[in-house]
């Protein structure tokens, strides 16, 4: 994988996987569209190993302590997260370049639901607005032509996305009583604070570890716990 939890920081690994690795391995993912849960179950096994490798993690890690300790979200939010931005780009292109009129005819069509097919991109943006509640953005750009600029849109999305991924996560905290103690801890999708004062103190390697490591315990009797 080309990096080892034992010499970098977690964090430092994690940007170096974000910004190398997914950006060429998740490259054309805007455009993927109808992927099978078989297909996504694939993606988010390897996300979640990936997660519990640069924090030295077993693999019987709960998912939802390994990512939320490192600051991830899931595989398929960060697709969406893609498509939506590039749907921003397109949007924000001069209305006499064809991409432009080639969406905007799309989105009229799949928005008043004037076709049965089902596939392509901007059937997808359409429901992933949908899902973190954007739709709104949708309609006035329809109505009005307006579309934020790309640098607010980007900040718009992601703040959107972290919120819904915030409400899962939380939603799984109260209901599932193995967390009965880890939402006192951390409960929050970002980098815990052992990983956050380790980039400082580099010296307090071992101590982070440990403290990670408490906090991602796993007990064998765990239903949930996952190989990958």
């Amino acid at each position: 994988m080309g990096v080892h939890p034992s010499l970098l920081n977690p964090i430092t690994c994690s940007k170096i996987i974000v910004q190398l690795c997914y950006s060429k391995g998740l490259y054309g993912c805007e455009l993927w569209n109808n992927l099978t849960k078989n297909e996504l179950l694939l993606l988010e096994r390897t996300h979640r190993y990936i997660c519990k490798y640069v924090q030295g993690l077993p693999r019987l890690t709960r998912t939802d302590k390994c990512t939320s300790l490192l600051g991830w979200i899931p595989i398929e939010s960060i697709i969406n997260i893609n498509k939506l931005l590039f749907f921003g780009r397109l949007c924000n292109m001069p209305s006499k370049y064809l991409p432009k009129n080639v969406l905007m005819s799309r989105l009229l069509v799949f928005y008043h639901k004037c076709t049965e097919n089902n596939f392509g991109f901007v059937n997808d943006v359409i429901q992933i607005m949908q899902k973190y509640d954007l739709v709104g953005h949708i309609e006035k750009l329809i109505s009005t032509s307006y579309f934020p600029k790309q640098k607010q849109w980007k900040s718009i999305v992601k703040k959107r996305v972290y919120e819904y991924e915030e409400n899962i996560l939380k939603q799984r905290l109260d209901s599932d009583n193995d967390f009965e103690y880890f939402k006192h801890i951390h409960n929050s999708i970002e980098p815990h604070r052992a990983w956050t004062i380790l980039r400082q103190y580099p010296s307090l390697n071992f101590q982070a570890k440990f403290i990670i490591s408490l906090c991602a315990l796993v007990r064998p009797s765990e239903p949930d716990a996952e190989q990958y």
